[in-house]
Order: C-alpha cells, then structure tokens, then sequence
C-alpha cells in the first residue's frame, strides 16, 4: 500500500507539473498573442473567427468581440471573396496571399494574409493561425509605378510612331527626288540630238551678222561661202 501511495502521489504531483506546463503556455501564446503588434487571429477551418487580437480588430475599425461574430467572409471584399482563406496544402506549410478587406466605416484596404494550420492531438488540422499586413502603401506605390510604366510606354509609342511616319516621308522624298533626276536625265539627252544642229546654225548666224562682216566677206572667196555668192 506504501509502493502503490507513492505511485500515486507521484502520477499526481507529475500530472500537476504537466497541468501547469500547459497553463504556463497558454499564457505565454495569450500573451503573445494579444499584445503582439501584428495583426493575427485564430479561425476555424470554415473561416469563422475564434479568437483576434487588437492589432487586428483596430487595423479594422472594430472591437475583438465584435470580430468574434463575424467570419474571414465578411471582411473580405466581396470582389475577393475567393481569396478570403487559403490554408496551405499541409500542415508544415504557410500560405499568403494578398487580397482587400473592409473596414467598419466601408474603407478597402490591401492586406497580406499568412496562414499556419495547428493540428490537434492526432496531428490532423484544428484550426488556422493567421497574421494579416497593412501593404496598401505598396499596392499604392506598385500602381504608381504601372501607371508610371504605361505613360512611358505610351510616350514611346507615340513617339516610334512619328520616328516611322518621318522615315516614311523621308523615303516618299527620297523617291520623289530619284524619279525628277531620272527625268531630267532622259529629257536631257532626247533634248541634246534636236539642239545641237540648232545650236550650230545659231553660232553660223552670228557670225554672219556680225558687224564686221563685210570684212569677213572681202577675206573670204564666194567660192567657200555659198552665203556669200548669193
């Protein structure tokens, strides 16, 4: 009886041990949990909040409590409402995702969500443990930037655009100005056979009306000016 009371006492005193090892923890994740500055919650594997700390419920514009009768659903845009929970894929995994929740007084705000799953005594999924990140300055800053980007974009367009319209002008002049040299060229030479004879005749009458002709007449014999013997 001796043995079997100290056994007992023993089962008892480690019984109480382990007992206050798990209080000791509760208090230590309470703890951490509550005070913590980042944003986190305890949700069902359904999406129903089980517990939220107050980073949380005032990044929201509400209380715990009131949090308590709400699920992931209801703060969530209902344009991202396919994204309201995403568990990962096993229980070693963490997932994130980035999605709008909205606040009590209807404002949308960008949030990044990762998701931890805690199993139960037979390792299999109990709940999720999610922290929740304010990033609406960085999908702020990540819209500026694609606005930024396409107005470049566009600007570069705009500005290929009157590149190719000035190359296409410049080869239109280019061509232009091929065809008026192939002109000038062919009416040059259909115009050279008909002037030169013209040309020769003319020179011939000058030097016929000149004013000293009759001297030119004296030194020249009619038999080598037929002009003459006229």
């Amino acid at each position: 009886l001796r043995r079997a009371d100290t056994d007992l006492r023993e089962q008892v005193a480690g019984r109480q041990q382990a007992d206050k090892a798990v209080l000791v923890g509760q208090e230590r994740f309470r703890l951490l949990f509550e005070d913590n500055p980042v944003a986190m919650a305890l949700v069902s594997l359904e999406g129903k909040y089980l517990a939220v700390n107050g980073r949380l419920a005032e990044m929201l514009g509400r209380t715990s409590e009131e949090m308590l009768a709400m699920t992931v659903f209801d703060v969530t845009d209902k344009e991202y409402g396919h994204w309201a929970l995403d568990l990962p894929k096993t229980n070693s995994d963490v997932s994130y995702m980035e999605t709008q929740y909205v606040t009590a007084d209807d404002n949308r705000i960008w949030v990044g969500v990762s998701t931890a799953v805690a199993t139960d005594e037979h390792d299999e999924p109990a709940f999720g443990i999610t922290t929740v990140q304010d990033v609406s300055g960085r999908k702020r800053e990540q819209d500026l930037e694609k606005r930024h980007l396409t107005s470049l974009e566009l600007h570069a367009s705009q500005i290929r655009e009157r590149y190719e319209e000035a190359e296409r002008l410049r080869r239109t002049l280019e061509d232009e100005n091929t065809r008026r040299k192939r002109f000038l060229n062919v009416l040059s030479h259909e115009l050279r056979t008909p002037l030169t004879p013209i040309l020769s005749s003319g020179h011939m009458l000058e030097e016929l009306l000149r004013p000293d002709r009759e001297a030119a007449r004296d030194g020249c014999s009619t038999t080598c000016c037929p002009v003459l013997r006229r």
